[in-house]
């Protein structure tokens, strides 16, 4: 982490809470676990990923673009390289997925949203989650030596800063009200403090996590009493009331 401040990238995660531990991100897997096995040369060939970055730049992502399909593309297939990676976490395998990470990261892939606009951060912050739960799968078994886990957390870094001007008020969720649906503080505030929360799990950034915590408990409430009193019960007789009192 300190290699990573001196590298020049700013972070309220440099401002650390001696009581605040990393926590798990991920699930553990259940005794006798049954997966498919994963077979490296058939789960693993990225082609496709390597033929898309040559015909289009992807730095900034442009929602609704001629290049749509293919960030859309890439973040599907990324995807599936972490779920195989979870269930399959082999030396071969990681290899292959570290190899896969580091050619976007050489393409800067999914650097920054074009515009600050929640359609051009939404695929960011999308590639963003996956990129920080295969780091995390790849750190939980020992599968990333020093020099690859600085550069994994520096790409992560720079991904991070590229979103939170995108908005503010989504990123900090300052423009939100209780009780109130405005657009921008439902799916975009819910990826925005998703973001957040794994961010702050492996940079130890307190703020940052606690911020995804709360806005999670507070989805967890209201999914609980949308299945107790019905979700048209709660918007007539007050669930604005019951937010306010958080």
């Amino acid at each position: 982490m300190d290699a990573l401040l001196k590298l020049g990238f700013s972070s309220p995660a440099a401002v650390r809470s001696p009581s605040y531990n990393i926590l798990k991100i991920l699930p553990e897997r259940p005794e006798g676990f049954d997966a498919r096995p994963c077979h490296y040369k058939e789960n693993f060939s990225f082609l496709d990923i390597e033929q898309i970055l040559l015909k289009n730049d992807y730095q900034a992502i442009d929602a609704f673009s001629r290049n749509e399909d293919g960030f859309l593309t890439i973040n599907e297939r990324v995807k599936q390289f972490l779920s195989e990676l979870w269930a399959t976490p082999t030396e071969k395998n990681a290899d292959a997925v570290k190899k896969l990470f580091m050619a976007l990261f050489k393409k800067n892939y999914a650097l920054s949203p074009k515009d600050n606009s929640h359609a051009d951060s939404l695929p960011v912050k999308d590639f963003l989650m996956t990129l920080i739960y295969s780091f995390s799968v790849l750190d939980h078994n020992n599968l990333i030596a020093p020099d690859e886990k600085l550069i994994f957390l520096s790409e992560i870094q720079k991904r991070f800063e590229g979103i939170q001007n995108a908005t503010n008020w989504g990123f900090d969720m300052s423009s939100c009200e209780l009780g109130v649906d405005l657009f921008g503080c439902q799916n975009h505030t819910y990826s925005h403090q998703h973001v957040r929360a794994l961010y702050g799990s492996i940079f130890n950034s307190s703020e940052d996590f606690q911020m995804g915590k709360n806005f999670m408990n507070l989805q967890l409430m209201i999914f609980l009493l949308m299945g107790r009193f019905g979700a048209r019960h709660l918007e007539v007789n007050g669930l604005g009331a019951i937010m306010l009192t958080l």
